[in-house]
C-alpha cells in the first residue's frame, strides 16, 4: 500500500517533493490537489513544475490545453494566498518562451489569464 492510500498525506507529499522529477504527471496532479486543500502555499512550485512539464511535451497535441488548465488553478491558488502579483510575474516567463507558438498565448488569453 502506498503512503497516500494509507492516509499518510504529509509523508506522501514529502516523498513527492523529494522525487519530483521522477513522478508521473497524473500522480503529481493527484498529490497537488490533495495537498492544496490543507497546505496551499506548498503547491505553487509543484504547479509550476507540472505546467513546465506539459509545455515541454512536443508530442502531446493537448499540452497547451493542460498547461492552461493548471495555470488557471495556479492563478486561483495565488488569489487564495493573496499573492496575485506573483502569478502575474510568473506568467511572463512561459508566455515569452512560447510566444512564437501562437496557440499557447491564444489559449492563455482565451482563458482570461492576462499577461
Amino acid at each position: 500500500m502506498c503512503l497516500q492510500e494509507a492516509g499518510q498525506h504529509d509523508d506522501a507529499w514529502q516523498v513527492a517533493v523529494d522525487l519530483l522529477d521522477d513522478l508521473g504527471k497524473y500522480l503529481l496532479q493527484d498529490l497537488i490537489e490533495q495537498r492544496r486543500t490543507t497546505h496551499p502555499a506548498d503547491v505553487t512550485g509543484s504547479y509550476r513544475r507540472l505546467i513546465a512539464g506539459y509545455l515541454a511535451e512536443t508530442g502531446n497535441k493537448y499540452r497547451y490545453q493542460y498547461a492552461v488548465r493548471h495555470l488557471k488553478a495556479l492563478r486561483a491558488l495565488h488569489q487564495q494566498l493573496g499573492t496575485p502579483g506573483e502569478f502575474a510575474d510568473y506568467l511572463h516567463a512561459p508566455r515569452a518562451k512560447h510566444k512564437r507558438k501562437t496557440s499557447f498565448p491564444a489559449q492563455v488569453d482565451k482563458a482570461g489569464l492576462g499577461g
